[in-house]
């Protein structure tokens, strides 16, 4: 699937809906999230917690200066508080893991509809080219050797993670 149609299936999705985006870093979810525009939801991001915590745009000051138990406490926090709001969340993680997907889902309960989006794994040569952008306009990169310790997590998604949908994005 597309963009755009991925973006419709979640305008006609049943609400309240959550979405877990499952991708290695610089798969393309950010960029992906630019793209719903009419689509109503809360996200919940570890970026961007970790820089509100750290009070800068810089990802090598935030990660330097936040412990990382603290970003997962207030993830979870927020997981607890948008679920029991009802609100429509689209939970921007890497989400390798079944087992991490599955204690994010569990948050969730039967009156959400649970939707799995999957990036495209990406070659090392457009990881490279993508991690040398990204660090030119946000001062952020990954390195090659966590490149490699992702794609080895990675577990592939299926129904029994919990969810009630699983959309594959296309390549772009």
């Amino acid at each position: 699937m597309n963009n755009e149609q991925i973006a419709a299936f979640l305008i006609s999705c049943p609400s309240p809906f959550v979405v877990l985006l499952v991708g290695i870093p610089l798969s393309g979810k950010d960029t992906f999230l630019k793209s719903l525009l009419h689509v109503d939801y809360v996200e919940i991001s570890t970026d961007k917690i970790l820089l509100q915590m750290a009070n800068t745009d810089d990802y090598r000051k935030a990660y330097s200066n936040i412990d990382s138990k603290l970003i997962k406490k207030e993830v979870n926090r927020q997981l607890i508080y948008y679920s029991a709001l009802n609100n429509n969340v689209i939970v921007n993680m890497t989400n390798l893991k079944t087992k991490r997907r599955k204690a994010t889902l569990s948050h969730f309960n039967g009156d959400f509809y649970k939707v799995a989006i999957v990036f495209p794994l990406i070659s090392r040569d457009e990881f490279v080219a993508r991690n040398e952008k990204r660090f030119k306009e946000q001062n952020k990169s990954i390195s090659i050797k966590l490149y490699d310790e992702m794609l080895d997590l990675f577990e592939q998604v299926n129904i029994m993670d919990g969810f009630n949908s699983i959309l594959h994005l296309d390549k772009y």
